[in-house]
């Protein structure tokens, strides 16, 4: 790895920046998203589902469910206020 052009440190060429987040496409790209969003639905008082580490319920009334696959996210509910409530928080 090689400093980029244009933030070169004379007296440090040797030396390389640390990432303090992931970057898209490296290995723990994957990983570092899935902590944010747990963490985020976690927030909302959404709970893992015990036989299965990818989705997340609510199960208060109405009923909310989150399933996550991958980067992609699958929700189901009786009741469409609280889900609105967590698109409009993501969107921030």
């Amino acid at each position: 790895m090689e400093q980029p052009q244009g933030f070169q440190v004379p007296e440090s060429t040797q030396k390389v920046y640390k990432l303090l987040k992931s970057l898209y496409g490296l290995r723990q790209a994957s990983q570092a998203w899935n902590a944010l969003f747990h963490k985020f639905l976690k927030d909302h008082n959404l709970e893992v589902f015990e036989a299965d580490p990818c989705l997340y319920c609510d199960h208060s009334s109405p009923k909310l469910m989150i399933l996550i696959f991958v980067d992609d996210v699958f929700q189901g509910r009786t009741n469409p206020s609280k889900f609105m409530n967590i698109i409009s928080d993501l969107q921030k």
